[in-house]
């Protein structure tokens, strides 16, 4: 699809740094469900929440896809349908960034695009992620609020989070 990035193109180079975008725009995503997910576990739970339950409870499910992390939530009931629909188009549109962008599964499977058209495609998924990060923004923070979870704690978690490379 695209050439090497030692000898890629203005546009190419422009596609890379779309592509990196969006992909860190997702991994917002998840972050955020990460911590809904934690908040409700807890919340059901009824443990005492001290940094090191968050902590615990937090990094046992890092491990879990986006995908994963939004089938947690299911049993909660607590994401309205269009927020389920707008995270499943994530999940499906995460994954195509994240195993067939630069690699589709058979050379049949599509032509290659054009690294003006790869941008477009790029510039869309970035938007869609980020406009799902700003929206669960207001979700996580309900969500601490209505199940009565110590900010501080989850404060702390996300804190290390960010300083982990």
């Amino acid at each position: 699809m695209f050439n090497n990035p030692e000898w890629a193109s203005e546009e190419e180079w422009d596609a890379y740094a779309w592509f990196g975008f969006a992909v860190s725009e997702a991994q917002a995503v998840e972050a955020q469900l990460l911590i809904i997910v934690t908040a409700l576990s807890m919340a059901q739970s009824k443990r005492e929440q001290k940094e090191d339950e968050w902590r615990v409870l937090y990094d046992s499910m890092g491990h879990l896809t986006l995908g994963q992390l939004l089938r947690k939530t299911e049993p909660y009931d607590f994401l309205s349908e269009d927020m389920i629909e707008t995270l499943q188009d994530v999940v499906r549109k995460r994954n195509h960034l994240a195993h067939e962008f630069f690699w589709p599964k058979t050379p049949l499977d599509q032509q290659d695009p054009s690294p003006e058209e790869a941008n477009r495609e790029l510039k869309i998924v970035a938007s869609l992620f980020s406009n799902t990060s700003n929206q669960l923004e207001h979700i996580v923070e309900d969500a601490l609020e209505k199940l009565d979870v110590e900010r501080s704690a989850v404060r702390a978690i996300a804190e290390q989070a960010l300083e982990q490379p």
